[in-house]
């Protein structure tokens, strides 16, 4: 994990502690509502999901390529954070989403 990622999640309080990050291997074997990307390399990358899922690209610049000092490499993580949480909480404000996703509880 890069640090400056586990750095903006504890700024924001959002726990982490056992939850190593994975792959995608596999995960295309599974049923989803939703698929969303937020950067061109896993779009490209992306397996093809069974089903119907919607499929969305939230296309962003990767605050891990940010150069510079270590507070603009802050901010680009805390401004990568900021518009995913903006995004999510607009795609959970859709009518009828919270009778079709598991993330809605």
């Amino acid at each position: 994990m890069n640090p400056y990622a586990l750095e903006t999640l504890r700024e924001f309080k959002i726990p982490w502690a056992g939850h190593p990050p994975r792959s995608i291997d596999g995960l295309e074997r599974e049923q989803w509502d939703f698929v969303i990307t937020v950067c061109d390399r896993a779009k490209e990358a992306c397996p093809i999901f069974p089903g119907q899922p919607v499929l969305a690209h939230w296309g962003m610049p990767d605050p891990a390529g940010v150069e510079g000092d270590d507070a603009a490499k802050r901010a680009a993580f805390r401004t990568a954070f900021l518009e995913l949480s903006r995004r999510i909480d607009l795609l959970l404000a859709l009518p009828d989403l919270a009778q079709r996703s598991p993330i809605v509880k």
